[in-house]
């Protein structure tokens, strides 16, 4: 409990200082394109801002501030940001925290409750974490946030303003304010001072007199400042080549306890002092000119931080999948309530049209940014996958919307959008950071993961089609024609199927055999890989061979959609292999469902089909 009271102490006398009037608004939003170094990549601190705020509250705003502004609030002002409610505890009880109804607690009500339960998170980081019970990885997972935040609120300490008198026998007379630093250059002499008023007086301080109680504060402030320092290494903003595109970016701290000073990084940490006191004093004025003169220093970054700036404020994602969800929504019900619309084909057309270009805008943007193909996460390859699908249905459409037909957009919109509402769920994959090592390589990301994510988008469509196709027989809603000349088209999507994913596969191997030095290893994403191939070849040499008529190659077809998860996401739940970088657990619940229905479904659109087909005979 000691230790609890002397950090909020230590936090919150950083912003005891007073505040001056001003004209000038202080702009946040131009602070928040300053760039930034965080899990491997150089973002703008908007970006950053948004992560650490949705990984500690869910969300990437508050009920009154942008992510960039509470970040402001959390690194120059730290006694105001611990009383702001922000953590996220789904389990308060767990915690020991009051029920209440959103479930978010302030940063000082954290601390009480990681305190009381020391012993619990000290047991738990011994143990291992696949042990863990759902509510110690809740206690965990907020514990953790609990660490990411301390760094963050001590981010700056070491040059913000104390509320702190130095006695005239020891102050410097240079007019510097009052912090770290300036007690750090009187370290020797406060040390001195202390050991002769110990000597004389002992450690009673009831025997101190005002000046010497100062002085012992100060040495106090000093030691403890520097502990909260130590290892803080989250807020890395200073390169120390500004001129090399891969140089090493350290946090105010790092500068100053690692021996990395220099000129240039003296300037620099005045500027953000500058900051951080115009900040407190409201003085947009001053605090608006340091942000330009900071930038100065960072200049070539400032294209991409500015795109990803304008990336993170145009919601991309969202636009397409609610066109999507539109389009395919406004199509199934027409349909299912017998109303023709194909005097609207044009307008559906031209949504579509929009929706897959605001679709590729969002990929290209990520390209431009992340500077590396699309694909390196599980998140980013259904991102790209949903694109494939989107363009393959439009590349159909061209000829179908002629026809006044809607089939293609109507697929197209159904995978796209189901793809991307997936995607929600694996926020925790959204980050754009740089890839596990061997991962980060552009050559194999272009060559074998793009081969193979489109393949597994033409799978999909494919599978999605001959669902389509069993439907249109069920329902008899094409004739004899439009049928043969809809599976002519199924078929040729499968051959593609089949290219992308057998040239990837093959791909895969080389570039397994120059990571790991084999070829082939029976690793499961590698035998989920293998089937896809297989269950493709199988399908279309019995076609050609006759061995499988038209309805037996469209429902084998049809089950395509459960190889392909179960190799896409499936193979994970298995937690071994070489391939279990960077992607997630837990879904087998998700697939199961998907797997059961998609074999009732499948199974009972083909009974239904056959009976129709032989009572047509």
């Amino acid at each position: 409990m000691i230790r609890l009271l002397l950090l909020i102490f230590y936090l919150s006398i950083f912003s005891q200082v007073s505040y001056a009037d001003t004209t000038q608004e202080i702009n946040i939003s131009e602070w928040s394109t300053l760039p930034i170094a965080h899990e491997g990549r150089i973002k703008p601190i908007d970006s950053f801002a948004r992560l650490l705020l949705k990984k500690i509250s869910g969300r990437e705003t508050t009920s009154n501030l942008s992510a960039s502004e509470w970040l402001a609030e959390v690194i120059f002002n730290p006694s105001q940001a611990m009383e702001r409610k922000i953590f996220k505890a789904s389990l308060p009880e767990v915690l020991k925290l009051e029920q209440r109804k959103n479930k978010h607690y302030s940063y000082i009500e954290i601390a009480v409750s990681i305190d009381k339960n020391k012993e619990i998170i000290s047991q738990l980081i011994d143990a291992k974490e696949t042990d863990w019970t759902p509510d110690q990885r809740e206690l965990m997972r907020v514990f953790q946030n609990y660490i990411l935040m301390t760094q963050a609120l001590r981010s700056l300490t070491t040059i913000l303003p104390l509320p702190l008198k130095i006695p005239e026998n020891i102050k410097n007379n240079d007019g510097e304010t009052t912090n770290y630093l300036a007690l750090k250059k009187l370290e020797k002499t406060i040390t001195e001072r202390v050991k002769k008023i110990v000597k004389q007086k002992g450690t009673n301080l009831e025997k101190y007199s005002e000046k010497e109680l100062q002085i012992a504060e100060l040495s106090f402030q000093l030691k403890t400042i520097e502990s909260g320092g130590k290892n803080n290494v989250l807020f890395k903003i200073y390169p120390e080549n500004p001129n090399n595109n891969d140089a090493n970016w350290l946090s105010p701290w790092e500068i100053m306890l690692n021996g990395k000073g220099s000129p240039q990084s003296a300037k620099f940490i005045r500027e953000w002092q500058g900051m951080a006191l115009s900040y407190q004093q409201k003085d947009g004025k001053k605090f608006n000119t340091l942000v330009k003169k900071n930038r100065e220093l960072t200049q070539g970054y400032t294209s991409t931080i500015k795109i990803e700036k304008i990336f993170n404020y145009i919601p991309l994602k969202n636009m397409a999948t609610g066109i999507y969800f539109i389009l395919f929504l406004t199509i199934i019900f027409t349909s299912l309530r017998g109303i023709d619309i194909s005097q609207y084909t044009s307008i559906i057309s031209t949504l579509f049209n929009v929706s897959l270009a605001t679709h590729l805008l969002l990929i290209i943007s990520r390209i431009f940014i992340l500077n590396r193909p699309p694909v390196g996460t599980l998140y980013e390859s259904v991102l790209f996958v949903s694109l494939i699908c989107a363009l393959v249905m439009f590349i159909v459409s061209l000829k179908q919307v002629k026809e006044k037909k809607l089939t293609s957009i109507f697929i197209g919109s159904l995978s796209a959008f189901a793809l991307l509402f997936i995607s929600n769920g694996l926020v925790e994959d959204n980050k754009m950071a740089t890839l596990a090592a061997v991962l980060n390589t552009n050559f194999w990301l272009s060559t074998h993961v793009i081969f193979i994510t489109i393949g597994y988008g033409f799978c999909l469509i494919a599978g999605i089609m001959a669902h389509t196709y069993l439907f249109q027989i069920v329902k008899n809603k094409n004739s004899k024609k439009a049928l043969q000349d809809f599976f002519k088209t199924i078929l040729t999507i499968s051959i593609f199927a089949l290219l992308f994913t057998g040239i990837g596969t093959i791909l895969g191997g080389i570039w397994a055999d120059q990571s790991w030095g084999r070829f082939w290893g029976w690793d499961p994403k590698e035998n989920g890989a293998l089937l896809i191939v297989l269950w493709l070849i199988w399908l279309l040499h019995s076609r050609i061979s006759g061995h499988l008529h038209q309805l037996g190659f469209i429902v084998g077809l049809a089950f395509i959609n459960i190889i392909v998860i179960l190799a896409w996401f499936g193979v994970n739940l298995l937690n071994v292999g070489l391939h279990s970088y960077g992607f997630i657990e837990g879904i087998a619940l998700s697939i199961g469902a998907f797997c059961f229905f998609e074999i009732i479904l499948i199974s009972t659109l083909a009974i239904k089909a056959q009976k129709i087909n032989r009572a047509i005979k």
